[in-house]
């Protein structure tokens, strides 16, 4: 059975939490631990664990987490820092992007209104 089986505290709790109408969150999630603990063996693998990623960050980083405390001498946690601190930058970025693109659009509709155009 697949839900019994999980091995994971974290997603145990979230299962708790979630209901059957939104199983697919915890299905995600135990696609996700799988590929964190067996790996990526294709190319759809590989995008469909990408698209996790992006998607669930924060549970992400909670699984990376116990991952740590739970098998700290796996060789996949010592590479576990460079994710965190990518997926942080990553987020800065996205902050900042988010930031130019509404000053942008302030400075846009200021020239817009400027020339005549209409509000």
């Amino acid at each position: 059975m697949k839900y019994s089986n999980i091995k994971s505290p974290f997603i145990k709790t979230q299962l708790k939490k979630t209901n059957w109408a939104d199983r697919r969150y915890i299905d995600d999630l135990i696609h996700l631990h799988n590929f964190m603990i067996k790996g990526v063996n294709s190319y759809i693998a590989a995008n469909l664990f990408s698209d996790l990623k992006f998607r669930y960050q924060e549970e992400y980083l909670k699984l990376i987490q116990e991952d740590i405390k739970l098998n700290p001498n796996e060789k996949r946690v010592k590479i576990y820092p460079k994710i965190i601190n990518y997926l942080s930058k990553r987020n800065k970025n996205n902050n900042q992007s988010i930031k130019d693109d509404v000053n942008i659009e302030f400075l846009l509709k200021k020239d817009w209104t400027k020339s005549g155009g209409m509000f």
